[in-house]
């Protein structure tokens, strides 16, 4: 067990430079692969993350109302979406549905 772990750890070291640079394209299946993990990974992100945009465009009560049931309908749709991304990673097409791309693409820096 610990030695196949091991060899597919190394695999993914020894892959990751030529994924990286595979991935940089938005149009291959491996970044439909990859959007579709980190959509699936970070969902429960929206939950935090659409009461505080809400509250700082609307104010206290809207951010406490529609900020979270807002955040609930985010977390369920990239749940969903990184679901049929993951399963049809290797179907065209491969533009992204949602905006933004990823969870964090649109963070100011």
């Amino acid at each position: 067990m610990r030695s196949r772990l091991l060899k597919v750890l190394l695999i993914c070291v020894l892959l990751q430079p030529v994924c990286t640079v595979y991935a940089a394209n938005d149009k291959n299946p491996l970044r439909k692969l990859m959007r579709g993990v980190a959509n699936f990974g970070l969902c429960w992100v929206e939950l935090g993350r659409q009461p505080i945009k809400v509250n700082e465009d609307e104010g206290d009560i809207s951010g406490a109302t529609w900020g979270v049931a807002k955040g609930v309908g985010y977390t369920v749709g990239r749940a969903v979406l990184g679901i049929y991304e993951i399963c049809t990673f290797a179907v065209p097409p491969y533009r992204h549905i949602v905006e933004p791309e990823f969870i964090f693409s649109d963070e100011k820096e």
